[in-house]
């Protein structure tokens, strides 16, 4: 019932301006498809650093877990997570995202996906053993991946979009 009172401000938006109420419903979902987008996309940003920076930060206890070499663990995260942002950046150029505002949503949403991942992998991973922490260089590490990583995004991003562009004009 409390829905009802939209109804008539809707439909005399659609006498007013002439637009039928199927079209407005077409509006709606093109904007929620392209929402979903930007939140798709930015997931897979976040999960991009996510996977080298975890990787750095739990070397340790994953070499004392797995047995795996310090060397190929990081290596092994770092190439990962090269590779979900070449994906991701593909992705958002076959998902139609070369618009710039998109873009530029999307290079600062991921923040908040990441922050939420982080906060959850040490809720569930908590750490238990004083010698899996890492190094104190690694704090310098973070910060500086986490300040260059939206510049990173939005030249990569502005990349992809004038070559996508380029390819539309031939």
């Amino acid at each position: 019932m409390k829905y009802f009172h939209f109804l008539p401000v809707c439909f005399f938006f659609c006498l007013d301006t002439y637009v039928s109420y199927e079209d407005l419903l077409q509006k709606g979902a093109i904007i929620i498809i392209t929402f979903l987008k930007i939140n798709a996309i930015s997931i897979i940003y976040a999960v991009a650093l996510l996977i080298p920076l975890e990787g750095l930060l739990n070397v340790y206890r994953l070499n004392r877990t797995t047995g795996i070499s310090s060397n190929v663990i990081w290596y092994g995260s770092f190439f990962i997570g090269i590779g979900l942002a070449i994906a991701a950046l593909s992705l958002s150029s076959l998902l139609h995202m070369s618009y710039r505002k998109v873009q530029k949503v999307s290079c600062i949403l991921w923040l908040p996906y990441f922050l939420g991942m982080v906060y959850l992998m040490n809720r569930l991973f908590p750490m238990t053993n004083e010698g899996d922490a890492p190094g104190p260089i690694v704090g310098f590490i973070l910060i500086g991946s986490l300040l260059m990583y939206p510049f990173f995004l939005l030249i990569t991003s502005s990349i992809v979009r004038s070559t996508s562009e380029s390819k539309k004009c031939t």
